[in-house]
């Protein structure tokens, strides 16, 4: 023996095993810090359009914003938005996101409240401990 050690491969039992890692996104209005899916991906396509990406694998620079009416409206106000995208979009872009955005339900004190007048609809929308996403870093 040459008294070299035999690195033997991973059986695929033990990869199988192995999680896989969850990319990380963070919105850019609230700065929350969650797995890609659950946010909204916008995205500046290359014809320089602003257009929501519901795919998530549009080609462009993309941002994400929290599915929640108080993210898209602090995304949309501002310069939020041309920040993350480095571009000023055009107005009809900011309509049909801010359509899109007040289509969304509401979020008060981390509790879902849909538009709608179903009392039973109410669900947690943070995971147990999460904040409104301050002070997370």
């Amino acid at each position: 023996m040459t008294g070299k050690a035999s690195a033997k491969p991973a059986s695929p039992q033990a990869q199988a095993l192995k999680p896989k890692p969850v990319p990380q996104r963070t919105c850019i209005a609230c700065r929350l810090e969650q797995g890609k899916r659950a946010f909204i991906r916008i995205v500046r396509t290359p014809e320089g359009r602003v257009i929501i990406d519901h795919s998530g694998k549009s080609n462009g620079r993309g941002a994400y914003v929290c599915p929640e009416q108080k993210c898209w409206v602090k995304a949309l106000k501002g310069s939020t938005i041309n920040n993350a995208l480095k571009i000023t979009p055009a107005r009809e872009d900011v309509e049909a996101l801010r359509a899109f955005g007040t289509a969304l339900p509401a979020v008060e004190g981390g509790t879902l409240v849909h538009t709608n007048t179903n009392p039973g609809s109410n669900a947690a929308r943070r995971p147990p401990g999460g904040t409104d996403g301050e002070g997370t870093r």
